[in-house]
């Protein structure tokens, strides 16, 4: 596809590039929006714009999110989604890198332990499914041992379906 689009770009066609990604629009800097934006004649936001840019046009999510059809206040479950990032840089955009993710987690943990006691028996800590040599789950089993761990594999929609709250700890 990339291939068939740069032929058709150089052959005069319009290149419209839509968002595909939560740090777009938020972050400090990204160097791969800065360069989608650049190569575009228009992109796509999820509903951010750049006032110095007018080839950003917010206009939402490109795709909807599936109604899950529940009744979230019927539920008593909490879901803390969390994320890893590599241990070595790759990719050059404002977010935790190499060892800051140790104070992510620190952060996460502090979260946890701030709950009340009948709170925290209903949680359940969704694991990011590359682990990238963090060991998550023997960070969070050594810090809080009876905390309830998914372990990133399972289907985040049937996850949320059993909770009253979701947090997202990441874009």
């Amino acid at each position: 596809f990339k291939t068939y689009a740069a032929q058709n770009v150089e052959s005069g066609s319009k290149l419209i590039i839509g968002q595909h990604g939560g740090m777009y629009g938020v972050g400090k800097w990204h160097f791969v929006e800065e360069h989608e934006i650049n190569i575009s004649d228009k992109y796509f936001s999820w509903g951010w714009k750049d006032n110095s840019n007018s080839k950003v046009i917010p206009i939402g999510k490109l795709k909807n999110s599936q109604d899950l059809c529940i009744n979230h206040a019927s539920k008593n479950g909490l879901l803390l989604a969390c994320c890893s990032m590599p241990r070595y840089s790759y990719h050059m955009y404002s977010t935790i890198m190499s060892s800051q993710y140790l104070n992510y987690l620190d952060d996460q943990f502090a979260f946890v332990e701030a709950l009340p006691e009948h709170i925290r028996t209903k949680l359940t800590v969704r694991l990011y499914k590359n682990d990238y040599g963090w060991e998550q789950k023997a960070r969070w089993h050594k810090k809080l041992p009876k905390i309830k761990l998914d372990s990133g594999e399972n289907n985040i929609n049937k996850l949320i379906a059993q909770s009253r709250i979701f947090v997202s700890t990441y874009n």
